[in-house]
């Protein structure tokens, strides 16, 4: 398995053991002005190295670096190079409301803030001086305080002096604070441990940074070898185009679009050979779809408190209905409630700031994800619902409404849906564009009396309400509940 090859290793040693293994071979590619750049293993190495050699004059070993968590090239190796001096980069998602950022600037007192230009004044406003705003885009700006100025003009590289240990703190992401405030989450090297085995040799990196499948994506490609291309979820298609790429990693809404475009011959996507989801359940119809092109497809499971994947799955060892088998790096237990519990280097040190949040989420060693599943007799690991939506009826029946909108999703008409209980009944909420259309809310209702009649009675839906416009999303692109 990759991950063996990587265990154990620091951000510095793991960009060095890339280099050497894959030198002058390409390791990301990107596209600016319509010109295309490319950047090989030796390359990126070089470049990091460059701006390892400017943060460690800065004297900030073991304090924390806000690095703004966009998807830029210069960003990608600022992140390595925080790591690689042993601070502790925090990656943020910018388009936070500026209060969210400011709180957890006031939680973890950075020494220096790295962001691109569009967000200085941003930082500026909270900085003030006792931080040095650092920039990409050097374009018309007479600054030297810039990632891009280190990455082209310095010859100086950084002296590692190899004391760092891979079960330091090396990054903090945030949570994405759907059902309550963020948290900052604090991981080791081990968090960025490589788990994904590819069989490609193209991949495309829509995730952002803020999120742990962006930095594992990076890593896994770094580990195996592969080129990937930065992209994003809004440019993502039109970048496919020019790219193409062999195996893509999206969240379900993304695919969802890609899928809807094929299907109405607007886009080609021949050549691609694994489509697999994260940062949420992936549409069972995309899934069927997929089979069907002959195109591999799955679901990778994990959090951002668990370093990303605690599972792995491959066409050889994959199971319907299954997010994946639970990976060797990582113990997964499920407890009397039907939790799923974690363990492992790859699990977070704490939440920062918040003793209580931690305590409550790591007991005995063991992280404690909310989700409800089961493993089966091969290690494949089945999720079926989140512990605190679970719904009590008053007969003493435990309902998990995930396991029915899973049923719903399989109606071709409904777009998106969500269960509650009302008066102590199930009652579906649904997001359909054409529900304004009777027709095509009698094939919902039709569809959902067919479900009713095939299920206990508990599960019944009692009562539809079509929604007039599509559920908010979190920033990484979950539905809220």
């Amino acid at each position: 398995m990759q991950y063996e090859n990587f265990y154990g290793l620091t951000a510095y040693e793991m960009v060095k053991k890339a280099k050497d293994a894959y030198g002058n071979k390409i390791f990301c590619s990107y596209q600016r002005n319509g010109q295309i750049t490319d950047i090989s293993f030796t390359k990126f190495w070089i470049d990091v190295q460059h701006v390892a050699h400017q943060l460690e004059k800065r004297q900030i070993i073991g304090k924390y670096v806000i690095l703004e968590g966009k998807q830029e090239y210069e960003l990608i190796v600022a992140f390595y190079a925080i790591l690689s001096v042993g601070a502790i980069a925090v990656v943020i998602n910018f388009d936070l409301p500026e209060k969210e950022i400011y709180r957890a600037a006031d939680i973890l007192q950075p020494v220096l803030f790295i962001c691109t230009e569009d967000n200085l004044e941003v930082v500026k406003e909270y900085a003030e001086e006792k931080v040095i705003p650092c920039i990409i885009n050097d374009s018309d700006i007479e600054s030297e305080e810039s990632v891009a100025k280190w990455i082209k003009t310095t010859e100086d590289v950084y002296e590692h002096d190899g004391i760092q240990k891979p079960e330091e703190p090396a990054f903090v992401l945030m949570t994405s604070g759907s059902t309550s405030e963020s948290k900052l989450v604090l991981l080791s090297h081990y968090g960025l441990l490589p788990v994904k085995e590819y069989f490609y040799d193209k991949n495309i990196l829509l995730f952002p940074l803020y999120h742990i499948a962006g930095l594992g994506m990076i890593t896994n490609c770094l580990s195996k070898g592969v080129n990937f291309c930065i992209s994003n979820m809004k440019d993502g298609l039109r970048d496919m185009e020019w790219f193409r790429p062999t195996e893509i990693a999206a969240v379900p809404a993304f695919i969802s679009a890609l899928l809807k475009r094929t299907k109405q011959n607007q886009f080609d996507i021949t050549g691609i050979k694994a489509i697999m989801s994260a940062g949420a359940p992936q549409n069972l119809e995309d899934v069927l779809y997929l089979n069907s092109l002959g195109i591999y497809t799955g679901s990778t499971y994990g959090a951002t408190e668990t370093g990303g994947a605690i599972i792995y799955h491959t066409e050889q060892e994959s199971r319907y209905g299954s997010v994946g088998k639970v990976g060797p790096w990582n113990e997964v237990k499920i407890s009397k409630k039907g939790e799923i519990l974690v363990k492992g280097k790859n699990v977070m040190i704490e939440y920062l700031g918040n003793e209580d949040e931690t305590r409550e989420a790591l007991k005995d060693g063991w992280y404690h994800t909310g989700d409800v599943g089961r493993i089966d007799e091969d290690g494949f690991l089945f999720i079926t619902g989140r512990i605190k939506n679970i719904i009590i009826l008053s007969n003493g029946e435990n309902v998990s409404p995930e396991s029915i909108e899973a049923e719903l999703n399989h109606c071709p008409e409904i777009e998106e849906v969500l269960v509650y209980a009302e008066n102590d009944a199930i009652v579906a909420h649904v997001w359909c564009p054409e529900a304004k259309e009777d027709s095509v809310r009698k094939n919902i209702e039709k569809f959902i009396a067919k479900y009713n009649k095939n299920v206990p009675t508990y599960h019944r839906i009692a009562n539809i309400r079509f929604r007039t416009k599509p559920f908010d999303r979190t920033t990484t692109g979950k539905i809220k509940r």
